[in-house]
Order: C-alpha cells, then structure tokens, then sequence
C-alpha cells in the first residue's frame, strides 16, 4: 500500500485465517509515536497532580 499508492501510513490486523479484521490508512501515524525523537521511547505514568500543574513542567522523583 506504502509504496504502490503513496500512502503514508498503513495499519492492518489480520487473523490467521487470512481475514481482515482492522485496515486503517492516512497521511501521517497518529499518536504519540511519531513525535518522539529517534532513539527515544515513552512510557505512561500516573498519579497524582496538583491543581496548578500545566503540561511541560518538571517532575521530582520521591
């Protein structure tokens, strides 16, 4: 699809059986994925925040 169509992005699940059961395709990955520097990877945390918190402030380790 990548390459025959020009198609930037191709996600397809397929059962073993040979049955398509998810095709997705667009113009670019969705997600977090595609934002994050080569080499690099992500992981999700959770917790508690204070009310004043704002995305891209620091984290402290206790």
């Amino acid at each position: 699809m990548r390459s025959d169509h020009g198609i930037a992005h191709v996600d397809v699940d397929v059962t073993d059986d040979g049955e398509t059961e998810y095709f997705a395709v667009g113009s670019r990955a969705a997600g977090l994925g595609p934002t994050l520097a080569p080499g690099s990877a992500a992981v999700a945390v959770s917790g508690e925040e204070d009310a004043d918190t704002r995305p891209g402030d620091g984290t402290q380790r206790s």
